[in-house]
């Protein structure tokens, strides 16, 4: 009688006398391949900007007749956020009014330098800031994301509007 548990498997053509599963191996590898693959499709768009905070695509920036705004174009929940926004127009008093469901997904932490009036209108903030000699104008806005979405808003510098939508990731 022979013992089963102690003799060594058969050869295989190759001469290897190795027991194995070829079909559930070569499907392991097959698994291995692609979460590689997709490990490294995470990898470039976290290099690109695309999973927030630095990268190629991180912020947009975007002309306006009266100035100029760059904000995140991927924010991360919990996480602050900076929105930049530059009067090129002189003017004594510079406006800023953000509207929309921004304010369901930001919260305002701070603003930079801190405005002559601030009020808040029917469906979003106005902030009214005073300047003195020559543009540009920088305003820094620090925002906190509150929840994770997509936020669609307006912002307009003096009345020119941008129509702006910001991705926060959890």
């Amino acid at each position: 009688m022979k013992d089963t548990a102690t003799s060594p498997p058969p050869a295989r053509p190759d001469g290897l006398q190795v027991e194995e599963d070829r079909r559930f191996q070569r499907l392991f590898w097959r698994l291995q391949r692609a979460g590689w693959i997709i490990f490294g499709l995470v990898m470039a768009a976290a290099l690109l900007g695309l999973t927030g905070a630095s990268g190629l695509w991180a912020t947009r920036s975007v002309v306006l007749p009266e100035g100029q705004l760059e904000y995140p174009r991927v924010a991360r929940w919990d996480a602050a956020s900076q929105v930049a926004v530059s009067f090129t127009q002189e003017r004594p008093r510079q406006r800023l009014r953000v509207t929309g469901e921004l304010f369901d997904y930001f919260a305002i932490q701070s603003v930079q330098p801190t405005p002559a009036r601030s009020h808040l209108t029917k469906n979003g903030h106005l902030l009214e800031f005073t300047t003195e000699g020559s543009p540009p104008h920088p305003v820094f806005l620090t925002l906190r994301p509150l929840r994770p979405g997509v936020a669609r808003g307006r912002v307009e510098l003096n009345g020119a509007a941008i129509e702006l939508k910001t991705w926060v990731l959890p």
